[in-house]
C-alpha cells in the first residue's frame, strides 16, 4: 500500500522502494499493487490503474504485479471489463466486490456474470478472492457464489 502522497517525488520513492524490496525477495514471492479510488481513500497516492501500470513497468521486476480489485476499478474507471482486458498481462491477483458500495457481488452495479466469464475466458490463472463488507452473517452473504 502506498499511503497518502502525490507527485513525482512520491512516484520515484515508490519505484525505488519496490526495486529494492523486489530484488531482495525470491521471484516466486510477488508484491502486488492495488489502486484505491478517491471515494474509498482520499489523498491515496496510488489512485489509478494507469499509475500502477507505469510503476510496475518502471520497477521491471517479475515479482511486482497488479492486484485488480473490481470495486476500485468500477469506482476509478467505471469499466471493470475494459480495465481487466487492458491490464490482464499485469494482473497477478483479483479481488472482487460490488460498487458503488463495497458489498457482495450482485448487490451493486457490476455485472459479475460478465466479469467471471471474462476471467474464465482469459489467460489469468491466479487467485480470485472476495473483499467486501458483508450485509449480515458471512454464510448468508456467500449466496452469490451459487
Amino acid at each position: 500500500m502506498s499511503g497518502d502522497g502525490e507527485g513525482s517525488h512520491a512516484k520515484a520513492t515508490m519505484i525505488a522502494n519496490l526495486k529494492r524490496v523486489s530484488s531482495a525477495l525470491p521471484e516466486d514471492l510477488c508484491l502486488t499493487l492495488t489502486p484505491f479510488s478517491a471515494q474509498a481513500q482520499p489523498d491515496y497516492f496510488l489512485n489509478s490503474f494507469d499509475l500502477a501500470a507505469d510503476i510496475i513497468d518502471a520497477v521491471g521486476a517479475p515479482n511486482v504485479a497488479l492486484q485488480f480489485n473490481t470495486y476500485h476499478a468500477q469506482m476509478i474507471a467505471g469499466d471493470v471489463l475494459g480495465r481487466f482486458q487492458d491490464l490482464l498481462p499485469l494482473i497477478r491477483h483479483i479481488q472482487i466486490a460490488d460498487a458503488p458500495v463495497c458489498v457482495a457481488p450482485g448487490l451493486g452495479q457490476i455485472d459479475f456474470h460478465a466479469v467471471f466469464a471474462a476471467i474464465d475466458a482469459s489467460s489469468f490463472d491466479g487467485w480470485v478472492s472476495a473483499e467486501y463488507m458483508p450485509a449480515g452473517r458471512t454464510e448468508t452473504g456467500l449466496d452469490w457464489m451459487r
